[in-house]
């Protein structure tokens, strides 16, 4: 007779997550704030579901099931539907909300994924249990000993494998990528551990995973799967761990030990320099570029010169950022042509795209959440780098004098700690022109700090996220002759910034107010 463990594990199981669903598919047509949250949260709940289908059907088969092996996932999905009743109910214009829902949507996929994470070792702990049993059964049966022995054997490498999250649909310039990391890692001489790192949304999931996919590297690890056979070793041969956050390289740590033919791909927004060597991703040319933008937006050949000067303009704006493209993309898709000129006029008076694109700010956002109290410091040189042009190499020179003045680093070795901090955060891009790279001089004049545009654009994000007059930078970008309407019409009083950065474009002849500033 079945125990109502069984009837939690199963029926209430299945309810709780066929409402969520059903709840989604509704709420994709209803609602456009978090259309693009609940798409992703379906698919994945589509790859879920015959998974969950397969639970029931088993648990209804078994003759005892744990209740509290399925109840963590269950009390994550019930909160799902709670979730997304609530988002329902939220504005368009209520941005603090808006950012508060989208976190928190972010969060529970992460629960959802960590839920999967614990049904995959319960797994692996039930394979073990199995073999187990066979050693014992093989021990009491001896006339079935070759039988058992033959699949013990099989067993022993039938370990639970995380099967790979579907690629993309289009995938574009990660070629040169991949054989970069195949040449680092197959190799006889090469590393026995690499980071491969990036900003978020770079594609190194995604490089991750069409590594694995990868035939060479499939026909390599099975040459030394034989090796280990022989040897009569049962390590992993090829271990991905994939975006681990700074702070966390405790786990990578514990991975990592000297073996042959072992090897071992991190993707990361950080780098680790302490245990391996990084592989930087770059973004996408421009060829690329509009390949993955034509793909999104679904302009086929017979697209208008119009709009593929359209598409040139905007792409040009995401400057190579595969998910920004991506985002822009789909949200452009289907659209008359009159939102596509809307959209690049707003960009171009100044207008950001993340104001418009939530999940895009959410992605690049996390990095500098990451970033904990005793960060604070670093965060503050973060969005300094916000008052600089865009695309202009700031000598490290020009921002340690700034940064004396600003957060009182009257030490140089301070200023360059918070640099690299920058750097191997993937926050900002360290640029040394020296012929002689020695460590530890004081010729700073010939090494420079970059910055993405769309880093700088959430840099001045934040810049404006306080009123006018409490502000701590005010940063102005004059494009044509349009000043900010605060200063148009001199609505505030005096302000306590203490970073004033304005810059106009080419077409600019300001003749507009003067602002006078104090020392």
């Amino acid at each position: 007779m079945k125990k109502s463990g069984s009837l939690v594990g199963g029926a209430v199981l299945g309810t709780v997550f066929n409402a969520l669903y059903e709840g989604l598919k509704h709420l994709i047509h209803k609602n456009h704030i978090f259309k693009a949250f609940f798409k992703d949260m379906k698919s994945s709940l589509d790859h879920l579901r015959p998974l969950i289908q397969q639970i029931v059907e088993c648990n209804d088969k078994l003759i005892y099931c744990s209740k509290e092996e399925l109840e963590g996932l269950e009390e994550v999905i019930k909160e799902g539907g709670q979730l997304v009743e609530k988002c329902l109910k939220v504005s368009r214009w209520k941005h603090l909300k808006k950012y508060k829902y989208a976190r928190k949507l972010l969060e529970w996929d992460e629960s959802l994924k960590m839920q999967l994470v614990i049904l995959k070792v319960q797994e692996s702990r039930d394979v073990k249990k199995i073999a187990v049993e066979l050693d014992n059964l093989a021990i009491k049966v001896d006339h079935m000993n070759d039988m058992i022995q033959n699949q013990s054997a099989g067993s022993s490498s039938s370990h639970a494998a995380l099967e790979l999250p579907p690629l993309p649909d289009l995938i574009v310039g990660l070629e040169v990528p991949l054989m970069e990391l195949k040449r680092k890692l197959l190799t006889d001489d090469g590393e026995s551990m690499l980071v491969l790192t990036a900003p978020g949304g770079c594609g190194k999931t995604t490089l991750a995973k069409k590594f694995c996919q990868d035939q060479q590297v499939k026909e390599q690890v099975g040459r030394w799967l034989q090796r280990y056979f022989v040897e009569k070793r049962h390590h992993p041969i090829l271990l991905v761990l994939d975006d681990v956050w700074s702070g966390s390289e405790s786990i990578v740590g514990h991975f990592h030990f000297e073996m042959s033919n072992y090897k071992i791909l991190v993707t990361s927004r950080s780098e680790f320099p302490w245990f391996a060597s990084s592989y930087h991703l770059k973004l996408l040319d421009e060829h690329n570029a509009m390949k993955l933008f034509h793909h999104y937006a679904s302009l086929g050949d017979g697209s208008s010169l119009i709009k593929e000067e359209l598409s040139r303009k905007i792409v040009q704006r995401c400057n190579g950022f595969p998910l920004a493209i991506t985002i822009v993309g789909r949200s452009l898709c289907e659209k008359p042509i009159e939102f596509w000129r809307k959209t690049e006029a707003e960009w171009a008076k100044g207008s950001s795209i993340l104001d418009t694109e939530t999940k895009l700010f959410l992605c690049l956002q996390s990095s500098l959440d990451a970033l904990d109290e005793d960060m604070a410091l670093v965060k503050e040189c973060f969005f300094d780098l916000g008052s600089f042009p865009e695309d202009y190499q700031i000598p490290l020179a020009t921002l340690f004098d700034m940064w004396v003045e600003l957060h009182g680093l009257d030490e140089h070795s301070k200023c360059i700690a918070n640099v690299y901090e920058l750097r191997t955060r993937t926050l900002a891009n360290l640029i040394d022109h020296r012929e002689m790279k020695m460590e530890g001089d004081d010729f700073y004049d010939e090494r420079f700090l970059t910055q993405h545009d769309l880093l700088r654009e959430l840099a001045i994000y934040h810049a404006k996220l306080e009123p006018v007059e409490r502000r701590k930078r005010v940063i102005i970008e004059i494009c044509g002759n349009d000043l900010p309407k605060w200063w148009r019409e001199r609505k505030y009083q005096p302000m306590k910034a203490r970073l004033l950065s304005i810059s106009t474009d080419r077409g600019s002849q300001w003749n507009g107010p003067t602002c006078k500033c104090q020392k």
